[in-house]
């Protein structure tokens, strides 16, 4: 008896409940802070993912891989929410510096077409007086900032003020989003309003209030989106789509608009009477898809003032990233810029320079981990050296490299926040995550993210990194 009175005090022992598990934590106390100021919807969003694993899950996003938008490119399963104080913050800093990056020919150089062509490394004054000339399309011209988000905040590591741009299908991704069950079910647990910037209705209310200013307007208004040569169509669904949201634009314009948008490369547009035509339709604005440089019928008719062009060939000044050194020199030195000028520079600007500047090749050398090379007018992720990735010996080869050509530029490395987003089929971990800031003329057009997991090299699209939706809360107080 004693001996089963033992052995029963033992089985009671063995099924009462221990102490209970501590819980997984999928990420650290420095992910929630970086979550946490982007607004309370975001820090909401990892407390409903740690509590519902079907965010883990790949597969519980699958509405996104049918997202129809032109493009390739995988979505991140997890958008980013912003709230309206953060998403003020990326229209003021990406439309600040877009604006004195526009003035820097006019405000440093004078305009002159010999200081242009020495600083830029143009082929030419002659080149160089052409793209400056008016009409020159610096006023309405397009782009994209990419910035990081550091400890210090906002980060621009470039201007990209070119119309061949990616991240343009934004809306279309982010209706994708909103279909998703999973994340319509946090939206409505949180009562949270949310919206996607409708990159395209912007862009296209700029191109119509651009064409507008026109000297001869004729009752209607046609643009052009000048595809690759070779290029036959976008597609049947995504032509429609871009066909309503051009309507929708000219309805906006005011009672009566009328146009057309075209989808056609240079080779099926022809240049009339100083005009240049689709057909029997006349193109009154040109947004360029491609990067293949601006003919020579759409150069003409742009520079006689009968076409809207977007950028003009003036972007080969804008998008060089040795502005970007110059607003950083500027900045230090306290010249030219005016005291709110040289704290948006300086809150936003990493520490840039070029390289063949004095000095600056031996600075890049010796402080190799905290740097990065530069190509001043290559895109797309290319031509880019991460200093902390490079061996020693091999970075020396580099920077003597870009020292003889000239046209690198050396900028400080910033250490962006840990943002946690979804990874693999089943998983989370923390992310780099480049903020795309649209900017047509003087006005924000919206963003998206480009992300990869933390420490994978060159974050952009076209060298591996998935695409994000940028969500604005609009409610969120």
């Amino acid at each position: 008896a004693t001996r089963q009175g033992r052995f029963l005090e033992a089985r009671k022992r063995m099924a009462a409940p221990g102490p209970a598990a501590p819980p997984v934590r999928l990420w650290d106390a420095a992910a929630e802070a970086a979550h946490a100021r982007l607004g309370r919807a975001s820090a909401a969003f990892l407390r409903f993912a740690a509590a519902n694993p079907e965010c883990l899950e790949r597969a519980s996003f699958a509405a996104l891989g049918d997202h129809a938008a032109g493009s390739s490119w995988p979505l991140q399963p997890w958008p980013a929410l912003v709230d309206r104080a953060r998403a003020a913050e990326m229209e003021r800093v990406s439309t600040g510096l877009v604006r004195l990056v526009k003035s820097l020919p006019r405000r440093v150089f004078g305009n002159d077409p010999e200081r242009l062509r020495d600083f830029y490394g143009l082929a030419s004054a002659d080149l160089a007086r052409s793209m400056i000339e008016e009409p020159n399309g610096l006023a309405g011209a397009i782009g994209r900032g990419d910035f990081l988000d550091s400890a210090a905040g906002l980060q621009c590591l470039e201007l990209n003020l070119v119309s061949d741009l990616g991240g343009w299908q934004a809306p279309l991704w982010a209706e994708r989003y909103t279909q998703v069950p999973v994340f319509q079910r946090f939206v409505r647990e949180e009562g949270l309003r949310i919206a996607c910037r409708d990159t395209v209705s912007l862009l296209f209310d700029h191109v119509v209030a651009e064409a507008q200013g026109l000297s001869e307007p004729d009752g209607e208004i046609n643009a052009a989106l000048v595809l690759p040569e070779g290029t036959a169509s976008l597609g049947r669904e995504l032509e429609t789509w871009l066909a309503g949201r051009w309507a929708e634009a000219l309805r906006r314009a005011g009672p009566g608009a009328g146009g057309a948008l075209v989808l056609q490369p240079y080779s099926g547009l022809r240049e009339r009477g100083g005009r240049l035509w689709a057909g029997e339709r006349r193109v009154h604005a040109a947004v360029e898809v491609h990067h293949e440089g601006t003919a020579a019928q759409a150069f003409r008719c742009f520079k006689a003032g009968t076409l809207k062009l977007f950028n003009a060939p003036v972007r080969t000044i804008l998008t060089d990233k040795r502005n970007l050194a110059l607003l950083s020199e500027l900045a230090d030195r306290g010249e030219v810029l005016d005291p709110a000028e040289r704290e948006l520079v300086a809150r936003h600007v990493p520490w840039t320079r070029r390289l063949a500047a004095a000095g600056i090749s031996e600075l890049a050398l010796a402080r190799r981990e905290a740097m990065v090379l530069k190509r001043a007018r290559a895109g797309r992720g290319a031509a880019v050296h991460v200093g902390a990735a490079t061996p020693e010996p091999v970075w020396r080869e580099r920077v003597a490299r870009a020292l003889a050509e000239g046209d690198w530029v050396v900028q400080e490395r910033v250490e962006t926040l840990p943002f946690v987003h979804q990874r693999g089929e089943r998983g989370c971990g923390p992310h780099d995550v480049v903020w795309g800031l649209f900017v047509f003329g003087d006005r924000s057009g919206g963003g998206f993210l480009s992300l990869g997991p933390r420490e994978s090299g060159v974050i952009n699209l076209t060298r591996g990194a998935s695409a994000g939706v940028l969500f604005e809360v609009l409610d969120d107080e």
